[in-house]
């Protein structure tokens, strides 16, 4: 660090307090504003250096690994940009300043001068985040330290509600595009045919890209075709920007089906720029799962965007939500069963007793198939949890402040699992609390001064009822008051999330998980279990097994049978019942469609089980066919194609 010249003038006179609330208010506007911390740090930088007057104003901020980031402005260049520098180990004071709950004060010599260094550590959630930190002339400090001393103060503490509500509104927006991302997938998979999808990836992935204009191409045959584009209803395949399009379309999907980079890629994005006078250009393939492009994704915009790299970002997340729907669809069109019957006719042989020969072992072995009976077992993947599960929710909005157990603590019915600080109903309880002492006070002086009218000689009766009614009115705000103090320890109480059941917190690592984070009413928080109790598989069902499955729980007059092991060990095998199928199917991580069903077993007292361990269960499904039993699946991928293709 090195110090600045000071203000000429400046340092003689000391500051006045009231300036600088006034201008501490006037940031403090920020916090509930949608700024960037750097911009909510340039001004503080600013405020510092002009307002304070200080030669030297830092924000120390801790990243990751001990890393630092430090934005300084100084007196020298107090109209410019604040200088942006990473450092690994800073001064001694900052570093101490992080445990100290006060601003700190120190002399620092700099180029021959004694300057005075304040910090005041940043407190987001609870936990040191940062340093804010200022240098002034030893004189000008001592002339001011009563008001520069609650200024650094005010601004550690602002600065870190700031940050607070920065990561709040971060989350929220987040959640919120996770919710637009989930309503495209939603009505992509609802689309019956590949013109109708890629309207729909053009027109809604606009919005959710940035985007100014995008693109959809297909393959047929080798050959692409412009099939969508933004904003334009009828495509002519003769325009110079349809077949720039194509041309690169072509030209990406040689480059992802030789596995390296192909040197024409540049030319022909630097074609598709010269044809269409976009600034920002992103191109994608449509990939099926046999790593060959079905489709092209193109992204441009027509000025340079102000976040690349979140643009590009969200280009890459609209090509890979929207690949699997394209790719479902584009299967769908294309026969696979046609191609693979003509694939898989061969000529028979010169010699017809050798071709007799193959035929009558070829029937043997179907017979033996068809008639050799075998037990139909539907394998699933299933987690193993206690029957008597709740979820504990937030019963306000607030900041945790302590989380009083973690993953394996017991726990009984009522008890404390973590508080909640709400700072806003904190200040709200003092404010009234404040108010009603005045009222109460007020009161008992208007209460002697009625007695006193009463028994005065002189227009004793005309001031005591003047003085009754300030007493009603009085009484009247007490009672309010109190209402209100009432009802915000009632929502102090709510701050307190509390175990619905007694039994075993099954969160993981809930401490690291929720301390100091922000958290919103209804919330799911934690999960407790009765690991005391029954337990339970919950399990998955592939939907094309449901078929399979309904038939031998009809057929069966008791509850099917089930036998699991635990994946991680496989060393005992447990036999269970299925006692219920959901009625609703889900879609898993990998994108397969799935039903989830429960099997109860007994337990053994003296088993250790462990919730959300992963079990592999089998579930009987009565005597089929050995060829059935060995075969269904390509039985159940020959009758789809089949009903596709007619």
């Amino acid at each position: 660090m090195s110090s600045a010249p000071s203000a000429t003038g400046a340092t003689s006179q000391s500051l006045g307090s009231g300036l600088l609330e006034r201008k501490l208010d006037d940031w403090a506007l920020l916090i509930r504003a949608d700024v960037e911390p750097g911009q909510f740090f340039r001004e503080w930088l600013a405020l510092a250096v002009h307002t304070a007057r200080a030669d030297v104003a830092a924000v120390w901020l801790k990243g990751n690994e001990q890393q630092w980031t430090r934005l300084a402005l100084s007196i020298a260049n107090a109209d410019g940009q604040p200088e942006r520098e990473g450092i690994e180990s800073p001064p001694d004071a900052i570093v101490k300043c992080l445990s100290a709950d006060d601003p700190q004060v120190s002399r620092l010599k700099l180029d021959g001068a004694t300057v005075t260094q304040g910090t005041c550590r940043i407190r987001q959630g609870g936990q040191p985040v940062g340093v804010l930190e200022a240098q002034w002339p030893t004189d000008l400090f001592q002339s001011s330290q009563s008001a520069l001393m609650p200024f650094l103060g005010a601004s550690g503490e602002l600065t870190g509600d700031f940050l607070v509500q920065h990561e709040l509104r971060h989350l929220r927006r987040e959640h919120a595009q996770w919710r637009q991302w989930e309503q495209f997938v939603a009505s992509a998979q609802a689309q019956p045919t590949l013109i109708a999808l890629a309207q729909q990836i053009v027109h809604d992935g606009r919005g959710l890209t940035g985007s100014e204009r995008l693109n959809v191409l297909r393959s047929r045959g080798g050959h692409w075709q412009v099939v969508a584009v933004s904003g334009v209803d009828s495509i002519d395949p003769r325009s110079s920007s349809v077949q720039a399009f194509e041309n690169l379309a072509r030209t990406l999907a040689n480059t992802r089906s030789d596995g390296v980079v192909n040197e024409r890629l540049p030319a022909a994005e630097e074609r598709v720029r010269q044809a269409t006078g976009a600034t920002a250009l992103q191109a994608f393939p449509l990939l099926a799962s046999d790593g060959v492009a079905v489709g092209a994704l193109i992204c441009e915009r027509f000025d340079q965007p102000g976040d690349t790299a979140a643009w590009q970002q969200r280009c890459r997340s609209l090509q890979h939500f929207a690949t699997a729907p394209w790719v479902a669809l584009t299967e769908a069109e294309q026969g696979f069963w046609s191609r693979w019957w003509r694939k898989s006719t061969r000529r028979w042989g010169r010699h017809s007793v050798s071709t007799l020969a193959g035929l009558i072992r070829a029937g043997g072995l179907a017979a033996v198939l068809t008639l050799t009976p075998a037990l139909l077992q539907i394998t699933a993947e299933g987690t193993l949890l206690p029957a008597v599960r709740r979820d504990v929710f937030a019963g306000t909005s607030g900041i945790v402040s302590a989380v009083l157990v973690d993953h394996g603590s017991p726990v009984s019915h009522g008890q404390t699992l973590m508080e909640l600080r709400d700072p806003e109903a904190d200040l709200e309880a003092t404010r009234i609390a404040g108010e009603l002492a005045t009222v109460q006070a007020r009161l008992s002086v208007v209460q002697a001064a009625r007695v006193s009218a009463i028994t005065s000689a002189t227009d004793g009766a005309a001031q005591s009822q003047q003085l009754a009614g300030e007493e009603a009115e009085l009484k009247q705000r007490q009672e309010s008051l109190v209402a209100l103090q009432t009802l915000l320890e009632q929502e102090r109480l709510a701050t307190r999330v509390t175990s619905p059941i007694a039994g075993e917190v099954l969160t993981w690592d809930a401490s690291a998980l929720l301390s100091g984070r922000p958290v919103e009413r209804g919330q799911v928080l934690l999960t407790v279990g009765d690991v005391a109790g029954p337990w339970i598989v919950e399990a998955h069902v592939r939907e094309r097994d449901l078929p399979e499955l309904s038939r031998a729980q009809s057929a069966s007059d008791s509850e099917l049978t089930v036998e699991f092991t635990p994946s991680a060990t496989m060393s005992r095998t447990y036999k269970g019942r299925l006692i219920e199928v959901a009625r609703v199917s889900d879609v898993n991580e990998r994108g397969d469609t799935t039903v989830r069903v429960t099997i109860a077993f007994d337990r053994d007292p003296t088993d250790k089980l462990r919730p959300g361990a992963t079990v592999l269960p089998k579930i009987h499904c009565g005597e089929q066919s050995l060829g059935y039993v060995w075969f269904r699946e390509v039985f159940h991928a020959v009758r789809r194609q089949w009903w596709l293709w007619w």
